[in-house]
């Protein structure tokens, strides 16, 4: 087994045995997974909308959810088999943050939940919002996701 890191506003695909990794706070972890082919994919975005001056689209939900179901097809994913578990959306800051149309990380979990809905990809599970930050274990050999969250007690989704 791989242990392999996901930056942030990076994405990764891998299959079984390796273990996906990443660290969140207000960015949105989104594990894609085809049981099928035990071909899993983490993206660590950080952005809900991708606009035209950007040029990475790994930082982005929009572009990022696009891209990694691509990579996942082309490796030979049955669209019908992905499914989606994400994590994420904290308010890292709250009495430093702002209510309403600019609280990032509500603003991210929109976006990611809008294009797995476009992408007829079900989501089975989440663990969102809160203060804490997170850092999650992806393994590609069962699906399951090991979340550490800061204070709060590990979990298993």
């Amino acid at each position: 087994m791989t242990i392999v890191n996901v930056a942030m506003a990076d994405l990764k695909l891998v299959k079984s045995p390796d273990l996906l990794v990443t660290v969140l706070g207000s960015c949105v972890g989104i594990a894609l997974y085809d049981h099928t082919n035990k071909l899993g994919g983490l993206s660590h975005i950080m952005l809900p909308y991708i606009g035209t001056s950007s040029k990475n689209q790994m930082k982005y939900a929009d572009s990022a959810i696009d891209l990694l179901i691509r990579m996942m097809l082309r490796k030979g994913a049955k669209k019908e088999h992905i499914i989606a578990k994400i994590t994420g959306g904290a308010n890292m800051y709250p009495t430093l943050a702002v209510k309403g149309p600019l609280e990032i990380g509500k603003r991210n979990v929109d976006a990611v939940k809008k294009m797995l809905k476009e992408n007829c990809i079900d989501i089975i599970a989440e663990d969102l919002f809160g203060e804490c930050g997170r850092s999650i274990e992806f393994s590609t050999s069962n699906g399951k996701i090991l979340i550490k969250r800061s204070g709060k007690g590990d979990i298993i989704i």
